[in-house]
């Protein structure tokens, strides 16, 4: 009898090594999950912190070119063969290449819808609703990210000349006034 109660502790003790064992496996798997998680969002975080980092480096820039190209945009027609405006037309295309050459996009054009995801109102005034009207700045974007939003003007919806509006009064009264002639 005592041989087979050595072989039956035998037996647990092979059973209860095998669960150890089993357990054991079971946390290493469980630390394997969590670190390859951990690595994961940490990946993530770090595209987002370069994608942010890119993003806040180029924002100064963008209002030195908006100067830039009102410079531009300001110059007399006679001065145009200029070298100093040639220079400065050359710098601008420069300036707008590499953006373009780094993802960056403009948006943001008079007769846009008005999105307010997008642009920016400095001002209303009459005009068709919710389209702008004019454009102040424009607005950049980078891999579907806002940069700046556009800074833009907005139509309010159409409101009638004031002379237009009391000449429409007073047709109005008329056609509704009896005719005292024929009375």
């Amino acid at each position: 009898m005592t041989e087979e109660h050595e072989e039956s502790s035998l037996d647990v003790s092979t059973d209860s090594e095998s669960v150890t064992e089993v357990d054991e496996l079971e946390e290493v798997k469980s630390q394997l999950l969590r670190a390859l998680a951990d690595y994961q969002n940490l990946q993530r975080r770090m595209v987002d912190d370069i994608s942010s980092a890119r993003t806040n480096s180029i924002k100064p820039f963008l209002s030195v070119l908006d100067d830039l190209q009102r410079v531009k945009n300001s110059v007399a027609d006679e001065e145009l063969e200029s070298p100093w405006v040639q220079g400065l037309i050359l710098g601008v295309q420069k300036f707008e290449h590499t953006l373009d050459s780094l993802g960056i996009r403009t948006f943001g054009e008079v007769g846009d819808i008005f999105d307010p995801k997008a642009h920016e109102a400095i001002s209303l005034v009459p005009g068709p609703d919710g389209k702008i009207l004019e454009l102040i700045a424009v607005g950049y974007m980078s891999q579907g990210k806002l940069i700046r939003p556009a800074i833009v003007v907005v139509g309010e919806g159409e409101i009638e000349d004031q002379d237009d509006a009391s000449e429409n009064n007073r047709d109005q009264i008329t056609s509704e006034s009896p005719n005292w002639n024929e009375v």
